[in-house]
């Protein structure tokens, strides 16, 4: 049986996430299965540059350091599953928007689409940029089931 527990190092900092068995600590293990797997959820694009663009450089991180990367876009953020959508995203000190998503397909990852979301939105379906992929809730469930980390945006 795997537990997940947080814990301070040396009782002061932040605390850890860890891992174990009861007969042993497992920190960064590889035998934990959610550790090689990432969300971002994003629901924001035009309306909040700064964390359309904030949820790219974190997810392309992600994929940089070997996760297996996940967007989740939902509410206005489904509008940049269009081709572009995104051309016009430049959050200042940051890459393009249109740039980060690009090198985040590019890489591996893979952008959820809310379908809910997007038939709301009356987007096209034949417009859809590398790597996005018009899904229901359970597809989010089954990929972060079993702890898998999400942060939102």
């Amino acid at each position: 049986m795997l537990v997940r527990r947080r814990i301070c190092p040396h009782g002061a900092g932040s605390p850890v996430i860890a891992f174990y068995r009861p007969s042993r600590l497992l920190i960064g293990s590889n035998e934990n299965p959610n550790m090689s797997k990432f969300c971002v959820s994003l629901t924001h694009a035009s309306d909040n540059a700064d964390k359309a663009t904030v949820a790219f450089v974190v997810a392309n991180a992600a994929l940089g350091s070997g996760q297996d990367t996940m967007v989740f876009l939902s509410i206005e953020a489904v509008r940049l599953s269009q081709k572009g959508a995104a051309n016009s995203i430049h959050e200042e000190g940051f890459a393009p928007l249109r740039e980060l998503m690009e090198n985040f397909a590019k890489s591996g990852g893979v952008l959820f689409v809310c379908s809910p979301c997007f038939k709301k939105r009356q987007l096209d379906e034949n417009n859809l940029v590398p790597g996005a992929v018009i899904v229901g809730g359970a597809k989010l469930v089954e990929f972060l089931a079993g702890g898998t980390p999400c942060i939102s945006y």
